[in-house]
């Protein structure tokens, strides 16, 4: 686990990219998600969809080279939107790697499962944008 809110040395210190980010009280806790914590992100007014959203320096690098599995939480209050999950190579020069996963339930925590499939980098940034496409 990368992320996780609740834990200090996990807790995500994400920059905001034309959003407001917050740690925020879990308004809706149920078996779906228990965390006491989340992560709440609202995109500023004007701003363009598709570059809105978080980015974070992992504590960790994720290695990709045998696959892998991004599993994230999301409470949306629309369907039909784009997540673009973007990972970097800290230094640019290789290129980043971008997986997208729609939103297909609203107003309810969802959990949502991407395979990775086979990389050669080793990554140490993510970002990642909400409502790509520009549904709300």
């Amino acid at each position: 686990m990368v992320f996780d809110f609740e834990t200090a040395n996990t807790l995500p210190m994400f920059e905001s990219i034309g959003t407001t980010y917050e740690l925020v009280e879990n308004p809706m806790v149920s078996d779906d998600n228990l965390s006491l914590l989340v992560g709440k992100v609202v995109k500023n007014v004007g701003q363009s969809h598709d570059d809105s959203g978080v980015a974070a320096d992992l504590p960790m690098t994720l290695d990709f080279s045998n696959g892998g599995i991004i599993r994230l939480k999301v409470l949306a209050p629309t369907r039909g939107g784009l997540i673009k999950i973007k990972f970097e190579v800290k230094g640019g020069i290789i290129p980043s790697s971008e997986i997208y996963v729609g939103i297909d339930v609203i107003n309810q925590w969802d959990e949502l499962s991407v395979s990775i499939k086979k990389a050669p980098y080793k990554y140490k940034r993510i970002a990642i944008s909400f409502d790509v496409g520009g549904t709300a």
